[in-house]
């Protein structure tokens, strides 16, 4: 572990999501996250956190890359619009970063100017959009001033 002294909480809605994601923590050896059963980040306390990373569901319930997506449950790929959970991830995240935290976003390959929209009506500030490795648009960082 390079940083033990960070204090790191991972949230999921799943209780299955969660049981897997502990048992990665077991076989990596890994004491310093706490995993939480929550909706995003409603159980963080306001100005309380420094960074949020999410990837979070953002398929639209028709998107034909569903039919190659076996493993998944959809609720961890389907969010109504497509967009729905940049929405209520944004303003928790808003509410929950110290002056100053940031948030990173993956985001569908598409939704580049969506997610820039709603990161800015929530007051978010310095979005930058980053390419993956095949040069697409698929993340997004923005600052708390």
């Amino acid at each position: 572990m390079l940083r033990p002294d960070l204090k790191i909480f991972a949230s999921d809605i799943s209780l299955d999501a969660l049981d897997v994601a502990s048992i990665n923590l077991q076989n990596y050896q890994v004491k310093n996250v706490l995993l939480i059963q929550s909706n995003w980040l409603s159980y963080v306390k306001t100005k309380s956190v420094d960074l949020v990373i999410s990837n979070p569901p953002y398929l639209k319930p028709d998107d034909i890359h569903l039919g190659n997506l076996i493993h998944e449950p959809q609720s961890a790929l389907v969010s109504p619009k497509g967009i729905k959970s940049f929405l209520e991830i944004s303003h928790q995240a808003f509410i929950a970063l110290k002056h100053g935290g940031r948030i990173i976003f993956e985001h569908g390959h598409s939704q580049r100017l969506e997610v820039t929209e709603i990161l800015e009506d929530c007051g978010f500030t310095n979005i930058i959009s980053e390419p993956d490795l095949q040069g697409l648009d698929r993340f997004i960082y923005a600052q708390k001033l």
